[in-house]
C-alpha cells in the first residue's frame, strides 16, 4: 500500500531548538524521529511506496531520504505555500493519478502499529475512512474523540476543559482513498484534515475508528515533548540509515 507522510508543518513551537531542521528529522536514539514509522512499515512489507508531503524545509527530507528507504521507493509531493494537512493530501492526489488507497500519518508523532492493526488497515473497505485512536491520561493537549461502536461521532477541541481527563485521541494515522476525498479534489486553497475533512466524514457516518492499545504514543510538537523522548539540542539530521 502507498504510505503518505505529512512532513510540511512549520514547527513554530520547536523552531528555536531545531533551527533549519524539520522536527520529524530531529535525531532521537541516534536516528531521525521519522525513521521509527518508516522502519515499522517497511520491515513488515506493508509499504509499497512512501510519498513524503513536504513544504517548509522540504529539501531537508529529500537530502535525508533520497529515492528509497529500506528498499521501498520514496517520492515527494511538495507544496510551494502552506496548504494545511488536508490541502497537502489533495495536492498529492492531483499530481499523481496512481494514488488510490493509502495510509497517511503525521511525521512528528509515533504510535506502535501491531501486525494485527496493520492487517485490519489492509482489510478495510476503500469506501470507509479510518482513523487510529489511542488512550492518553491527559487529553487536554490533544483534544479528544468520541466513539460509538466503531464510528467516530465527534472531535472535542483541545483545551482546559479536557485537561487532567483521560480519553481517546487522534493517533495521527489514517487510511484514506481517492474515492473518499473525491469531493475535495477541486478545492482550492488551504484545507485542514483535522478541523474540516474528518469532522465532515464523521458527521456523515463515514469515519471508522480503530483503537490502538499502545503504550508508546509519542508526539514531538513541543520543546517539552521533544525533551521527553531524549532529544538533545543540536542533535539534528546526521544519519541516512535506510536511505539511498
Amino acid at each position: 500500500m502507498d504510505v503518505l507522510v505529512l512532513c510540511g508543518g512549520l514547527g513554530t513551537r520547536v523552531s528555536a531548538i531545531l533551527g533549519d531542521t524539520p522536527k520529524s528529522l530531529a535525531v532521537v536514539d541516534g536516528k531521525p524521529f521519522l525513521n521509527r514509522m518508516l522502519d515499522r512499515l517497511s520491515s513488515d512489507g506493508f509499504a509499497s511506496r512512501f510519498v513524503l508531503l513536504t513544504g517548509h524545509l522540504g529539501w531537508r527530507h529529500q537530502e535525508a531520504y533520497g529515492n528509497s528507504f529500506n528498499q521501498v521507493s520514496v517520492t515527494y509531493s511538495h507544496e510551494s505555500h502552506p496548504l494545511g494537512t488536508g490541502g497537502a493530501v489533495v495536492n498529492a492526489l492531483r499530481s499523481d493519478s496512481t494514488l488510490k488507497e493509502f495510509l497517511l500519518f503525521n511525521a512528528d508523532s509515533y504510535v506502535h502499529l501491531s501486525k494485527s492493526c496493520l492487517d485490519s488497515l489492509r482489510s478495510c473497505s476503500p469506501s470507509d475512512a479510518v482513523i487510529l485512536l489511542t488512550h492518553v491520561s491527559d487529553a487536554g493537549r490533544f483534544g479528544s474523540v468520541e466513539l460509538h461502536n466503531d464510528r467516530v461521532l465527534t472531535f472535542n477541541e483541545k483545551g482546559k476543559d479536557l485537561r487532567t481527563h483521560g480519553g481517546l485521541i487522534n493517533a495521527g494515522v489514517y487510511r484514506l482513498s481517492r474515492e473518499i476525498l473525491v469531493e475535495w479534489l477541486k478545492f482550492e486553497g488551504a484545507l485542514s484534515l483535522e478541523r474540516e475533512v474528518l469532522p465532515y466524514l464523521a458527521s456523515s457516518g463515514r469515519l471508522k475508528g480503530i483503537v490502538v492499545e499502545s503504550p508508546s504514543f509519542v508526539d514531538i510538537g513541543t520543546p517539552q515533548s521533544l525533551a521527553s523522548v531524549g532529544f538533545k539540542q543540536r542533535q539534528c539530521i546526521g544519519s541516512r540509515s535506510g536511505a539511498k
